[in-house]
């Protein structure tokens, strides 16, 4: 499948796309990246602000009315029924419409279930926003022993993990992952642990295609990933089985998927996003509109900021990969 990348940068957004725009869609912001203010001023007096925030112990989804003009949030639905929220977007005419999801700082779960969401009611536009940091913050820990000579720096992105579990309208009950050979595909983050967990609660798929960023956002980032998860890949004599791709592209992701999804047809693939949001973006573009692929992910608590500083925005035009 050949496709057209459509990428905007912030400058093209601000002069393009900004003034276009109908319905913005945001999370409450846990970074200086995340900001909403910033992304928002001098929209079109006409456009919508929903803010919507995933309640990780409650399984629902709060949606609030941003006021641009008082910057107060007001409550609109609190949804455990996640069919609500198909309902609250059909009466907004989204068929009519072009929206923008900023993905920055948005929980995985609620961007799966958005994007799912725009899949079965339409839109007339869909762009998605992300934003890079300029570091991520680290912590020491020690490693093999007790002495200083022993502490390394790692990225500092979670505390715990609710564990994986279905996301809604991705789990489907009348698929039979039973019957094929699986293949799991994971995109490799920084941390070492998420891939060990996945990968035992699969018991220890024999197929396994990882997936590094190359080039990454930063330089040595790459790296970084590949040394955090050394020990996985050699253990499971994987390292010929790596694939690259762009840290930043959705539609280089979705690539990749499509072809690995044709030459692997006749195994049950499972896929997870463990890497940066845009590969999750693509990930979730390909899962939502193939049923018989599994998504695995472990649902990690974000409790608090994990990065400093704010360097390129990207946009991307999904709305060509809504309805292959």
């Amino acid at each position: 499948m050949l496709l057209i990348e459509k990428t905007f940068e912030l400058e093209e957004y601000e002069r393009l796309i900004k003034k276009e725009i109908d319905i913005f869609i945001f999370t409450k912001p846990r970074e200086e990246r995340g900001d909403i203010e910033s992304k928002i001023n001098n929209i079109s007096p006409s456009s919508k602000v929903i803010i919507m925030d995933y309640i990780q112990e409650e399984n629902s989804v709060n949606v609030k009315l941003y006021d641009v003009t008082s910057k107060n949030a007001n409550d609109l639905l609190l949804s455990r029924n996640h069919y609500e929220l198909i309902e609250y977007f059909k009466t907004l005419r989204c068929d009519l419409k072009r929206i923008l999801i900023d993905m920055t700082d948005m929980d995985v779960k609620l961007l799966a279930m958005i994007i799912a969401i725009f899949r079965l009611v339409s839109t007339k536009k869909l762009f998605v926003m992300y934003t890079e940091p300029k570091r991520y913050l680290t912590r020491k820990v020690q490693r093999e022993g007790i002495d200083d000579s022993n502490e390394k720096c790692e990225f500092e992105f979670h505390d715990s993990y609710q564990g994986a579990d279905a996301i809604p309208f991705y789990m489907h009950t009348d698929v039979d992952y039973t019957s094929k050979q699986q293949l799991w595909i994971v995109f490799l983050g920084f941390d070492r642990n998420r891939t060990n967990r996945l990968y035992e609660s699969k018991n220890e798929p024999s197929n396994v295609i990882p997936v590094i960023t190359h080039p990454s956002a930063r330089p040595g980032w790459d790296k970084y990933a590949f040394n955090a998860n050394f020990n996985f890949i050699s253990e499971n004599e994987l390292l010929h089985k790596i694939k690259y791709i762009s840290y930043s592209s959705p539609f280089h992701t979705y690539q990749m998927l499509d072809e690995i999804y044709s030459e692997y047809n006749d195994h049950h693939i499972i896929i997870s996003p463990l890497g940066t949001k845009p590969n999750t973006l693509g990930v979730l573009l390909f899962t939502n509109i193939h049923p018989d692929i599994e998504l695995l992910y472990d649902n990690p608590y974000i409790k608090r900021a994990r990065s400093v500083g704010v360097l390129k925005t990207l946009i991307y035009d999904v709305s060509g990969l809504l309805n292959v």
